[in-house]
């Protein structure tokens, strides 16, 4: 089945579905298997600490190079 335009404007429009295929990247499990074992408010804690994490990181990164 070839990815339809919907599905990638679900992507495009959906921040937290995007995330969602990263953390179970991450943590090698598949979508179904990360919400049937992750409480929302872990996966949100997790949203906050990628978010967090890049964030550092781009500051960082501004710092080396100004």
């Amino acid at each position: 089945m070839m990815p339809t335009k919907v599905m990638y404007l679900e992507f495009e429009e959906d921040g937290a579905l995007e995330f969602t295929f990263f953390l179970a990247q991450k943590l090698s499990m598949t979508v179904s298997q990360l919400q049937l074992k992750m409480s929302q408010k872990e996966f949100m804690q997790w949203s906050m600490y990628y978010q967090r994490d890049a964030q550092r990181k781009e500051l960082a990164s501004k710092k080396s190079s100004g």
